[in-house]
């Protein structure tokens, strides 16, 4: 599986765009996850840009199910996964459908693990 990206100007009508995120390998498949905008450059990853992204997705092979994050320089059309991936591992193979919301929100990400939701908090 792979992360693809769809663009629209009018919520209504969408344009296919090339794949904008591969797995590492063959044995390994790309899940679910979700992105933010990086308006303000909380992350570290855009000086000078208002329209990073970061996204957080499922790594799932044979073996387990892991917490990767990506960046994207050009608004999201393609991403450079985190050298230090996977960021939240805890030895399961049901673990996935990570959700990120912008500090602003107050929303906390969190991740299904196991039918148990959890809720994780970091200070960067």
């Amino acid at each position: 599986m792979l992360i693809i990206f769809i663009a629209t100007t009018d919520g209504y009508t969408f344009e296919n765009q090339p794949v904008a995120l591969f797995p590492p390998n063959n044995e390994t498949f790309v899940f679910s996850g979700s992105a933010v905008v990086d308006v303000n450059n909380t992350s570290g990853y855009f000086p000078g840009q208002d329209n990073g992204v970061v996204a957080i997705y499922t790594l799932n092979n044979s073996t387990s199910q892991n917490q990767n994050i990506a960046f994207s320089k050009d608004g999201g059309y393609s991403f450079e996964p985190f050298e230090g991936n996977p960021v939240i591992d805890i030895g399961s193979t049901q673990f996935r459908d990570p959700q990120v919301r912008n500090k602003s929100s107050k929303d906390l990400p969190r991740a299904a693990a196991d039918c148990i939701i959890g809720l994780l908090a970091c200070s960067d």
